[in-house]
Parts: C-alpha cells; sequence; structure tokens
C-alpha cells in the first residue's frame, strides 16, 4: 500500500472516529469544570523536540492540529491503553469542536529516546511516522492519543477521580494474582486427592477457600502481589511431607 492510500486510509478512520455516534471523548484535567463549560487548550511550553514535530507538521502535515495548542483526548474504546490517566486528576466525557487526529504516543517517546541519543535522523524518521499515522491504526496502537482543536466541551463529569483509577488498577493487579495462586492451589489439591493424602487436601482445600473469599472483596487484605506469594508459600511449607 503506498503512502497516499496509507494517508486516505488514516483520514478516513479519523473521520470515521470524529462522528461516529458510537465514540465518546474524554479528557483528564486538574481543573474542575462542568457542563457545557469550554476547555481550552493552554500554552503548551515548547522545547526543541516539539519543535522539530511543529516544524515537520507545517512543513508537510498542516492540516494536523499542532501538539503545542491541541487538547489531548481518549476515547471509549482506547482508554484503558492510553497515557491519559497521568494528565489530570479528573475525566470528563467532552465534545469535539473540530479536527481530530489519532497519534501514536509511543512513536513521540521513541523520538525522545533517539533525540537523547544524539540520533537527529532517527528523530526526523519517527517525527514523521508519528504525524504520518502510519501503523497506528487502532488495533495495533500501543500508546493512543488524539489531539483536539481546540476548544472541546464538557458533556459529563467529572467521571471519575484519578486516586479511583489508581486503586482500580491495583485492585486488579491483585486480583490477576490471587487468580494464579487459586489455580496453582487447585492443581496441588488435585495431585494430594488422588494419592489419598486427606490432611494435605484439606489444609489445601482451607487455602482454597482463604483465596476465593479474597477475590471477592475489593480489598483482599493484601497491599502487594508478593505479600501474596509470601502467605500462599509459607502456608505450603507447612504442608507433611
Amino acid at each position: 500500500m503506498n503512502v497516499n492510500l496509507l494517508a486516505i486510509k488514516y483520514f478516513k478512520l479519523c473521520e470515521a472516529l470524529r462522528t461516529s455516534v458510537n465514540y465518546k471523548y474524554y479528557h483528564s484535567s486538574d481543573k474542575l469544570y462542568k457542563l457545557g463549560d469550554q476547555i481550552i487548550a493552554g500554552e503548551r511550553q515548547s522545547n526543541p523536540l516539539e519543535t522539530i514535530f511543529e516544524r515537520v507538521r507545517q512543513q508537510s502535515y498542516p492540516d494536523r492540529p499542532s501538539r503545542l495548542d491541541c487538547i489531548f483526548l481518549s476515547t471509549t474504546n482506547l482508554l484503558n491503553h492510553s497515557g491519559w490517566a497521568r494528565r489530570g486528576k479528573y475525566l470528563y466525557e467532552v465534545e469535539p469542536s473540530g479536527q481530530i487526529f489519532l497519534a501514536d504516543a509511543y512513536v513521540y517517546g521513541e523520538a525522545e529516546h533517539r533525540y537523547s541519543q544524539g540520533n537527529l535522523d532517527a528523530v526526523e524518521t519517527l517525527v514523521d511516522r508519528y504525524w504520518r499515522g502510519i501503523g497506528s491504526d487502532l488495533p495495533r496502537i500501543r500508546d493512543p492519543e488524539i489531539l483536539a482543536v481546540s476548544p472541546v466541551y464538557v458533556k459529563a463529569g467529572p467521571l471519575i477521580h484519578k486516586s479511583q483509577i489508581q486503586r482500580s488498577h491495583r485492585v486488579s493487579i491483585l486480583h490477576d494474582k490471587l487468580k494464579k495462586q487459586r489455580d496453582k492451589l487447585q492443581n496441588l489439591w488435585y495431585k494430594y486427592n488422588d494419592k489419598h493424602d486427606v490432611k494435605n487436601a484439606r489444609k489445601i482445600e482451607v487455602l482454597l477457600g482463604r483465596i476465593n473469599k479474597a477475590l471477592l472483596k475489593e480489598d483482599s487484605g493484601w497491599a502487594y502481589e508478593a505479600d501474596i506469594d509470601n502467605f500462599v508459600n509459607y502456608e505450603l511449607l507447612q504442608l507433611e511431607k
């Protein structure tokens, strides 16, 4: 597929995102807004790398919103995969007022890395890739960010506080660890049960009961994954050999 066809395909993707009623847009901010408020982009301090991004945009992609005065958004299906949660305390559903551009912040991060190494040729290549959007289709995008022309309008929110997001993420991680330990203990139970080792099988059942109860609660009683591992490993050491 040539560059022109890729550009057309990417433009259609962005238009579909902007016009589809199935997509909701989100913006995070440290400020409190109410329904109907305008969110206007503040002046973003430039740096040598941003200067390169802006130069390439002006020269080759003038139809894209500038990173220096845009508003960064995410959408419903990209929300859990983007870096939006690092950008503010409060999350709002918003309505773009103009053009949007879907970009991959991972490419920007790669450009930062190459710039720190002094590899300016690689930087130019990555900056051009960022603005073209090649490889940034929805299924493959690694760190999605949407650049929207200012202003955007608040439709709902604040929907959630950052501390709740971080807590929810921590709960999810701990539950994943609990499930792994549950599977491990279940296999051990089958092993002891097949050997008719009633005492050890019973001890495994008690451990499984503790794990299953923890899975039913948001607060499992453990703060870290290592705490869960240490608890289970200690209890397993108590099994009769």
